[in-house]
């Protein structure tokens, strides 16, 4: 019997993700002490923090719930929700509680249910369910109803799920959240609220090249090569899952293609749109990091882990340099 490695044990511990959460609540606690003995506001700003945190876990939640509610790993692993926790912790910009947090934890949930659909007899069921999830999740971030092109997409090559009556359930249940939006701004008395909605969706960001900040770029662009590096791996080794899971990683890449696409459309809702593509990408890096197998394999896990290392220390240093 083959020794497993120590990338092996890592990967398929339950203590993974203890050991992840206790390192986020650390990368947490970097971020909330320079707020709360600086920031005149620090109770408010505390509290934001705090929450931004329990956010995270319940979005962690929800993926795990899309990750393991549709089988995409072969083996045990709290891999990817570890994967998940990491990331966040890392990436100070996602520490702060947001609106958008609630629609990423929606967010999920659309994905979980599109999912389901494969090759359903009344895949409508599942799809509507879908569709609704994601119209609830664009009250938070407007352009996000773009993706439900992507839906249609996958229905039609990966879900074969695509006629008449799930075509139908998946505008309905698209409408259906954004109608009762619409009425509960109106009996708010806040129907200009709606204009700025609509406005979101139909506004283009101008294509010029971002002005992001160099630990902006740093993050995002350690998350573009780790999804890259998963998308490789997955080309060179997806023949060892089920037809069913490749058809979900197919439609999980495209997904986070289209949320790419989002960016480089609207470069101005960084902040907005990376919670998104971070839980969209997760599960492709994490069957990288459970399935990659060699000694250029472990190399790689510790490479990665080095990287990790290093990315958060770069985000400490610039964030001591802001409150200092």
């Amino acid at each position: 019997m083959e020794e497993r490695s120590l990338k092996d044990k890592i990967t398929t511990s339950t203590v993974t993700l203890f050991v992840a959460g206790a390192l986020a609540g650390l990368l947490w606690f970097q971020t909330g002490m320079p707020v709360l003995t600086q920031s005149f506001d620090s109770s408010r700003a505390g509290w934001l923090n705090v929450g931004g945190f329990l956010s995270t876990i319940l979005i962690m939640g929800s993926l795990r719930h899309m990750s393991n509610g549709n089988a995409l790993m072969r083996v045990r692993t709290w891999m990817v929700p570890s994967f998940f926790l990491v990331m966040s912790g890392v990436i100070f910009s996602l520490h702060v509680l947001k609106p958008v947090q609630a629609g990423v934890i929606l967010y999920a949930f659309s994905q979980y249910y599109l999912l389901k659909s494969y090759q359903e007899y009344h895949a409508e069921r599942f799809i509507v369910v879908s569709f609704m999830f994601l119209g609830a999740a664009s009250i938070f971030y407007p352009p996000l109803v773009y993706l439900a092109l992507l839906y249609f997409v996958s229905m039609l090559v990966q879900l074969r799920a695509f006629m008449p009556r799930t075509i139908l359930a998946g505008i309905f249940g698209l409408i259906i959240p954004i109608e009762l939006y619409v009425v509960f701004l109106f009996l708010m008395g806040n129907p200009n609220q709606i204009y700025i909605y609509l406005d979101s969706v139909l506004k283009v960001g101008n294509f010029i090249i971002p002005k992001w900040t160099l630990t902006e770029m740093v993050n995002l662009g350690f998350l573009i090569l780790l999804f890259l590096i998963g998308c490789v791996h997955y080309a060179h080794t997806n023949f060892n899952d089920k037809i069913r899971t490749r058809m979900y990683f197919y439609i999980i890449i495209l997904e986070a293609t289209g949320l790419l696409a989002l960016l480089a459309l609207h470069p101005l809702n960084y902040n907005e749109l990376l919670p998104f593509f971070l839980m969209e990408c997760s599960p492709v890096v994490g069957h990288y990091l459970v399935f990659s197998r060699g000694k250029l394999g472990d190399i790689f896990f510790i490479l990665i882990i080095l990287l990790s290392i290093a990315v958060a220390g770069f985000n400490i240093w610039t964030t001591s340099l802001h409150f200092s």
